[in-house]
């Protein structure tokens, strides 16, 4: 038992050591520049670009909709 909780201790370890680990190379990589962020920074402003233009189409869309409804009713109490 007791050592069954020693080795779930070392594998709790380990994970935290291979956390610190991986920041601390992030951070590195951060402070020489790494190309990477930049990149994800870009491609989300680009999606986030894609998005705003498509938010505009429905809402453009959404507006031609709502005039074809009145449209549309209009032309059924002509014919009543």
């Amino acid at each position: 038992m007791a050592q069954t909780r020693r080795e779930i201790k070392t594998d709790k370890l380990k994970g935290v050591a291979v956390n610190v680990t991986t920041k601390a190379v992030e951070r590195i990589g951060a402070l020489f520049h790494d190309p990477k962020p930049a990149r994800y920074e870009k491609q989300i402003a680009d999606l986030q670009d894609i998005i705003e233009g498509k938010d505009k189409d429905i809402k453009s869309l959404q507006r031609e909709i709502t005039t074809m409804q009145v449209r549309h009713d209009k032309e059924k109490d002509k014919i009543k």
